[in-house]
């Protein structure tokens, strides 16, 4: 994932002028806590629990019984409950922390099982705590200087498709924009989790909105949806809250519904819908309050001194979230940073001295062993640079080093520059095994492979990467890779050659083919070509097609194609199935068209290459060939992605040839990169660590490709979407240059990836094809 960088800075400006608001009790609705689904996330701190020595006495009055003190949902809680029980202890007095609903727990207090809650948030809970409160069991013991505004939210971008945003009434009118393929052409709000009871429902309803509600099980399911919505540019309205540190990451604002007044929520009367309720939006300074126990003055009186004291603003909450889903540390190292940094604040409040406040955690040094310095972080690619693939794999290095270089231009990685080091393996097994010998090495090795390439090739140093903690991504898309028995330090990027070839052989068989289709099946002999063969086949199956020419690992590089061509011709095939690479694709396709035979043409992504359009083979291509692919091809659509690849290739290699295989090389170095960042972010960049961060890590490809992940089971996260293309070669420029931005002449189909039927139902246990 993307390394989310410290914000704080930002946070105190965005809640300074909040916190010096005052406290204002006026009544109404606010939301729940101030961050993500508590953290859960490796921690770079290494402290122990929030403080508990050195306290002054206890006074003799106060009960040696611990005070209840709950465990919410939300990290700021979490982290601010652990600093309160230190204040707590601070008095002389024991605590006890117990897991709790956040909206059950004020019946708890009734019921003498919780004793404090320190964040009631007015949105989310102030209707059930109101509620004790008034029936004289829970006491309002103190009002924060926090002020809070809890409600829908949208990314600031939407308003460019949606205008007269924020109004309640326009993004009614936009509701169609934000339907999914669940809402009944509804648009979807995406809320918090069920229990933090924002009513959103009742508004829609009350508001007569054009809108279903969908309830996200975590705070941080809601900022993965804003995550990938951002990065896609794609319509998101969703649940946000302030103080919290998203308003410093992504530029948003909350939509104005009808102004909230008391009775809202109880009176039909009240409002522009006189038959229902929920018909107004939630308190623009909603309060925070602490809540105690209706018996906790008499059985605690030390602490509830303390406690009526107590006060933390908006700047508070948002560190205290921060600290935790941002900086990865544990809610108890959070809250004893927190309680350090703020020492003269909370002892005032308690009455402790100086000596009962902890240390600031100090965070753990980033380990590393082999290809990582104290300010370098080597990573490799073994790459065809002079063999049968070399054309495309050097444009697909030209694009990596672009990318390491920009990474490096905006500091690095943990503050390490990255040197990209680059070997050629001829696309020769033995020669791969030599450089592979050169990667691993422990004094000038790397610590990882963003590149290895070559399906066979890469089967070949599969044991030995186990063996040496090494993880590789391949250029190679072999369907092997996921399995762990087999590709097990392989991260494979996209789809695989047998997933590929089903949805296209589907695809094309149902939206380009005339009449019955008759497949012919060409490829390379060995994992590559016969994965792709292998998939072609099974859609075949599926879909009762013949296979009137079965030319798996027939076409055999280097040698007389002649046979190939034979027997494509006499077949009568009217869709052929090529995996190969481009020159003997060139040989066989140019052959065959030559004697009339033209069938409709597809395969492989690595059987093509666009510079064929400057060939005359270009005709025939745009007629009846189309393009298959694992990711967007150059400058094809709109992705953020494909924005700032061109943007950053433009900058930087300007003068280069256009090419479809440039998004290769960028998503390759964009993996790796997202697979550093996390193992930083861990505190552990050894090549072991890496691997892990590898299992832990989401890739993000911005919209140039499905995203991808390596953990847990198979066929979760098993990438089954790839892309169709259609060539246009009045498209295509050949003297064009990546400065002059232009077009490969390949059209995307379908708006987007396609996946057969075949391909989302088949259950994934072993490669479409194995050489053993």
């Amino acid at each position: 994932m993307k390394r989310l960088t410290r914000v704080l800075a930002v946070v105190l400006t965005l809640t300074m002028v909040a916190a010096a608001c005052g406290s204002d009790d006026d009544g109404g609705d606010a939301a729940p806590a101030t961050t993500a689904a508590p953290a859960t996330t490796a921690a770079p701190a290494t402290t122990a629990a929030p403080a508990t020595t050195a306290a002054p006495a206890a006074a003799a009055e106060d009960s040696s019984d611990p005070i209840k003190l709950p465990i919410h949902n939300w990290s700021s809680q979490i982290a601010g409950v652990y600093a309160v029980g230190a204040m707590l202890e601070s008095t002389g007095n024991s605590v006890e922390y117990i897991s709790a609903d956040s909206t059950l727990v004020y019946t708890s207090m009734c019921e003498g099982d919780m004793d404090l809650v320190h964040e009631v948030w007015q949105g989310a809970f102030g209707v059930a705590f109101e509620e004790q409160v008034d029936k004289g069991c829970v006491i309002d013991a103190a009002t924060h200087d926090a002020k809070t505004r809890e409600e829908w939210w949208y990314p600031s971008y939407i308003e460019d498709v949606c205008p007269g945003l924020p109004d309640w009434q326009a993004l009614n009118e936009c509701a169609e924009m934000f339907a999914t393929p669940d809402s009944g052409g509804k648009g979807r709000f995406l809320g918090g989790p069920v229990d933090w009871l924002k009513g959103d429902q009742e508004r829609v309803d009350g508001l007569g909105m054009n809108f279903i509600v969908e309830n996200a099980g975590t705070a941080g399911a809601l900022w993965a949806a804003l995550e990938t919505a951002s990065a896609n540019q794609e319509p998101v309205v969703l649940f946000n809250w302030t103080p919290n540190f998203i308003e410093a990451m992504y530029d948003g604002k909350f939509i104005e519904f009808p102004e909230y007044g008391e009775g809202c929520k109880t009176d039909p009367e009240w409002g522009i819908n006189p038959e229902t309720t929920h018909d107004c939006g939630n308190p623009k300074d909603g309060y925070l309050k602490l809540g105690v126990w209706s018996g906790f003055p008499d059985k605690w009186p030390t602490a509830y001194a303390a406690v009526q004291k107590m006060n933390f603003t908006n700047l508070d909450i948002a560190q205290l979230a921060m600290y935790v889903d941002i900086d990865g540390m544990e809610p108890e190292d959070a809250a004893n940073k927190w309680l350090a940094d703020n020492c003269g604040r909370w002892t005032g409040w308690t009455g402790a001295d100086s000596s009962a406040c902890p240390e600031a955690p100090v965070a753990a040094e980033t380990l590393y062993d082999y290809g990582v310095t104290e300010d370098t972080i080597r990573v490799g690619a073994i790459a065809d640079l002079s063999g049968i693939f070399a054309p495309l794999v050097i444009q697909i290095m030209d694009a990596q080093t672009a990318y390491w270089d920009m990474v490096n231009d905006n500091g690095g990685i943990d503050g390490k520059m990255v040197d990209l080091v680059v070997l050629d393996n001829g696309y020769d097994v033995p020669t791969h095994l030599d450089r592979y010998e050169a990667m691993r090495d422990k004094d000038s090795g790397v610590v990882f492979l963003s590149q290895s390439t070559g399906s066979p090739h890469t089967a070949a140093i599969a044991e030995m990467l186990v063996e040496d903690d090494l993880g590789a991504i391949p250029l190679s898309w072999y369907s092997g890779w996921p399995d762990p028995s087999f590709g097990q330090n392989v991260f494979e990027s996209y789809t695989n050659y047998c997933y590929e070839a089903i949805n296209a052989v589907d695809w094309l068989s149902a939206n380009v083919v005339d009449g019955e289709t008759k497949l012919a099946v060409i490829s390379y002999p060995g994992e590559y070509g016969q994965d792709g063969a292998a998939g072609a086949k099974i859609a075949a199956a599926a879909l009762g097609i013949e296979v009137v020419y079965d030319g798996e690992g027939a076409a055999i590089p280097g040698a007389d194609q002649t046979p190939v061509i034979t027997g494509l011709i006499e077949s009568g095939a009217n869709l052929v199935w090529a995996t190969v690479g481009p020159s003997v694709f060139a040989e066989i396709f140019g052959g065959a068209a030559a004697q009339g035979f033209t069938p409709i043409w597809s395969g492989s992504s690595p059987t093509y290459n666009y510079m064929l359009l400057a060939t005359p083979l270009a005709p025939a291509l745009d007629a009846y060939y189309y393009q298959s692919a694992y990711a967007l091809t150059w400058n094809a659509g709109d992705a953020p992605g494909m924005k700032t690849m061109v943007a950053e290739l433009q900058a930087r290699m300007p003068d280069k040839p256009l090419s479809d295989v440039y998004t290769y090389g960028w998503t390759e170095a964009m993996a790796t990169h997202q697979i550093l960042e996390t193992a930083a972010n861990n505190g552990d960049m050894t090549r072991a660590g890496v691997v892990r961060a590898a299992n832990e890590t989401v890739i993000d490809y911005q919209g140039l490709a499905p995203d991808q992940s390596y953990g847990g089971e198979i066929n979760d996260f098993i990438v089954r979407e790839s892309y169709l293309f259609d060539i246009q070669a009045d498209l295509f420029d050949v003297a064009a240059t990546v400065a002059d931005g232009g077009s490969t002449g390949s059209v995307m189909l379908a708006g987007g990836p396609i996946m057969s039927d075949i391909t989302r139902d088949h259950v994934y246990e072993e490669a479409c094809f194995s050489a053993g």
